[in-house]
């Protein structure tokens, strides 16, 4: 009886452990997102009137492409990646958008837009340059070159405002246009 109680009691003091990590971990994803979701009031759009601060924009950027090609590039269980991804680019990415992509089919869109690619390389994080469009401050353009070649890889991404956070709302890659309305 004493030996049950014991082993009760240690399990409890797992489970305990394990609800405390999970919510460390909730807490430090909450605030690590509220650094994306600063209400910026710098620089205007000229098209929208609506504020866009480049610096919080290019650092969503990057933490984005970052986040998303480590987690494309290693293999963990199919499962597991499918939902780290799930939750990546619902952090980065309009509901909007994600249905867009969601609605294309395998004929329209064989490659990951975010990337123009089918694989994912680590090695991109070193190259990729993110930049302002000269004319528009909610447009930014992206450039990969991949590893061991020239070919170079250019996206454009569209910014916006939603719920006081910069969201990815609009892909164009290839000459096609994904979320824009």
């Amino acid at each position: 009886m004493h030996y049950e109680f014991k082993k009760a009691h240690a399990n409890y003091n797992q489970q305990m452990k394990t609800k405390k990590i999970i919510f460390y971990l909730l807490i430090i994803a909450f605030f690590s997102s509220m650094t994306i979701c600063l209400n910026a009031q710098t620089i205007k759009n000229t098209k929208s009137n609506v504020d866009y601060s480049e610096q919080q924009i290019l650092n969503m950027l990057k933490s984005f492409y970052t986040d998303y090609i480590t987690l494309n590039s290693n293999s963990d269980s199919p499962k597991t990646e499918q939902t780290k991804n799930d939750s990546i680019l619902r952090k980065y990415c309009t509901m909007e958008l994600l249905k867009s992509i969601g609605d294309l089919s395998i004929d329209e869109l064989d490659y990951d837009p975010f990337l123009n690619a089918q694989y994912f390389d680590a090695e991109w994080l070193k190259t990729i340059a993110i930049k302002k469009d000269s004319n528009r401050n909610d447009l930014y353009d992206i450039t990969i070159y991949k590893s061991g070649s020239k070919e170079k890889v250019e996206i454009n991404l569209t910014i916006v405002i939603e719920k006081e956070c910069y969201k990815i709302g609009c892909i164009t890659v290839n000459k096609m246009k994904i979320g824009c309305s």
